[in-house]
């Protein structure tokens, strides 16, 4: 949360306490919660936070902004946030509205949308995540629910014990980037600058965990050349990192070569426990 919704928050904990019991001292209160006596007597006292304030000018309208704020989160519930540029078209349209000489009419100021945001706590302002749209359908709770059902009638019907239940899966790790993105610099040296570059590295990582934390060898696949047979690209574990696999591939993506020999000279021997029956979840790749 930005320092302004900080301290509104904490404004509101010293007011539950104060509350909760009138006749503690306020200085201590306030000194507790990191706020000022006076800002906190002035709340005692039904003055109204300047967060949440709507000055008389306010171009919408309470009810206009609670519908706005549905808007938002129904479109999100349909993975189709608004962006904001969507929002001020909207929002300009609610504005034009309550103009009673159209003609007259000025859009809304640069910074009404951060205002908005800070007027509603339950919203945020980030980039958005892109998925695929499979893995959007896969997020069904009714489908998560049935998939959890049968796995735990199957477990049990095994008689499978948590530390032989694996889950595998892997995650790609891009190294360079084709559009510009949020960085942190310094002021006195001007604008963040980069090199555009038109290639992509990509590193790929396939961990395995079971239900009781234990881990074992990753394999990491970098971009490269190395001859597949013999199969030298298992490097040594190196000191900075003596629990991890290394490998190249020629994109650094996953293969089946590297799969078939995680399984059986990694997984395979690093989970086996006795004649126990063990299960391995992995996702619906070609390659698993």
């Amino acid at each position: 949360m930005d320092s302004r919704t900080d301290k509104e928050y904490r404004i509101q904990q010293a007011l539950q306490a104060y509350w909760a019991d009138p006749e503690r001292n306020l200085t201590k209160i306030a000194k507790t919660a990191g706020v000022a006596k006076s800002t906190l007597w002035d709340r005692v006292q039904g003055v109204q936070s300047k967060l949440h304030h709507r000055p008389n000018h306010a171009r919408l309208s309470d009810e206009q902004e609670r519908v706005l704020v549905q808007h938002i989160l129904r479109l999100q519930q349909q993975y189709r946030p608004v962006n904001y540029t969507e929002l001020r078209l909207v929002a300009n349209q609610m504005a034009m509205e309550n103009c009673q000489v159209p003609e007259l009419f000025r859009p809304l100021g640069v910074n009404w949308i951060r205002k908005f945001i800070a007027r509603h706590t339950e919203l945020r302002s980030r980039r958005e995540q892109q998925l695929e749209i499979d893995r959007v359908s896969a997020s069904d709770p009714s489908i998560i629910t049935a998939w959890f059902i049968a796995i735990g009638r199957l477990l049990v019907e095994l008689g499978v014990r948590p530390r032989n239940m694996w889950n595998a899966d892997e995650i790609g790790t891009r190294h360079n980037h084709h559009q510009s993105e949020s960085a942190v610099f310094n002021i006195q040296q001007g604008a963040p600058v980069s090199i555009l570059s038109s290639d992509t590295t990509w590193s790929t990582i396939m961990e395995c965990i079971n239900a009781e934390g234990q881990a074992i060898m990753p394999l990491v696949l970098h971009q490269g050349k190395v001859p597949l047979q013999p199969f030298i690209q298992w490097f040594p574990p190196a000191p900075e990192c003596p629990h991890w696999y290394w490998g190249f591939t020629k994109k650094g993506w996953i293969s089946n070569n590297y799969v078939d020999k995680w399984f059986t000279e990694v997984f395979e021997p690093q989970t086996r426990d006795g004649n126990a029956v063990r299960v391995g979840v992995v996702d619906v790749s070609l390659l698993h």
